[in-house]
């Protein structure tokens, strides 16, 4: 069974479930990385799905004391030197923070020059806070923001993007697992069928996108 089949049938969203499915597919992640708004308390789903070196260190920022994190702080100042990270992690918490430009520019500051930065953002998801919520990110405004910062784009994918799972994925809060689970399968095939007929659909609803930028050098 496929990574994003599996999550499903645990009872993952749409989104998370394609996230995790496309992580396994960014390569290996080595050396010091920091995980920006990562939980230390526990283990995140998303991290069985990545490619992580034995000897890697993970490291976390979060302003959320419950979650444990290695740097209790807000993403916009992160307290530590210029150049040390080999790698950045930002798992849905962009569209959390009031000035997204100052974040990204600070994970540019901590990476070392040539260093990848791995950032997902929903885009069809429910307003939800943590502890606030303030916007959604198009292609075109990652790319814009990601360059202003000092990254360079090597790629920005749609995690889904057809209209019937966008529907489903809107509803499956609301719904007892199986319905949810009935609705996303048939869901899928009617995007399939669609798209077959109307390429443009397959990307036009997406659920968020996962992006890949490069600090540069």
């Amino acid at each position: 069974m496929s990574i994003y089949w599996r999550e499903i049938f645990r009872g993952k969203s749409p989104l998370r479930a394609g996230m995790n499915s496309m992580l396994a597919e960014t390569g290996e992640w080595s050396g010091r990385i920091l995980d920006i708004g990562g939980i230390g308390s526990s283990r995140p789903s998303y991290i069985p799905c990545l490619h992580i070196a034995d000897h890697a260190v993970i490291e976390t920022v979060n302003i959320d004391a419950d979650a444990k994190p290695t740097m209790i702080a807000d993403a916009s100042a992160i307290p530590c030197a210029d150049n040390i990270y080999d790698a950045a992690w930002c798992f849905n918490v962009l569209e959390h923070v009031s000035d997204p430009g100052v974040v990204l520019s600070e994970a540019c500051r901590v990476l070392k020059p040539g260093a990848r930065l791995l950032m997902c953002t929903p885009f069809l998801i429910r307003v939800h806070g943590h502890p606030n919520d303030y916007r959604r990110f198009t292609e075109a405004a990652l790319r814009l923001e990601l360059e202003k910062a000092g990254f360079s784009i090597e790629t920005i994918k749609p995690i889904h993007g057809g209209p019937f799972i966008a529907a489903a994925h809107q509803v499956q809060p609301v719904l007892p697992h199986i319905l949810s689970l009935i609705n996303i399968i048939w869901s899928t095939g009617l995007d399939r069928i669609v798209g077959t007929f109307r390429p443009w659909t397959r990307t036009a609803w997406p659920l968020g996108y996962l992006t890949i930028a490069r600090k540069l050098k």
